[in-house]
């Protein structure tokens, strides 16, 4: 407890942050947060309205209702 480690070759270390979605898993230090969160935030933007464009949006729905 409170000591770095290492899991699959990426170090990690006290107060480290761990995310995870559909595309991964990523450590990253406090101070990067902010920055890489709005790019997340950002990238989720993207994805949605390209789900729109495309209907993904209408079959996910679908989906659903089933």
């Amino acid at each position: 407890m409170n000591t770095p480690i290492s899991l699959f070759g990426v170090g990690v270390h006290p107060g480290d942050l761990i995310l995870a979605d559909d595309d991964g898993v990523f450590v990253l230090k406090p101070e990067e947060a902010w920055e890489l969160g709005e790019k997340a935030v950002e990238k989720q933007r993207r994805e949605e309205l390209a789900r729109k464009q495309y209907g993904y949006d209408q079959l996910l729905n679908a989906g659903l209702e089933r």
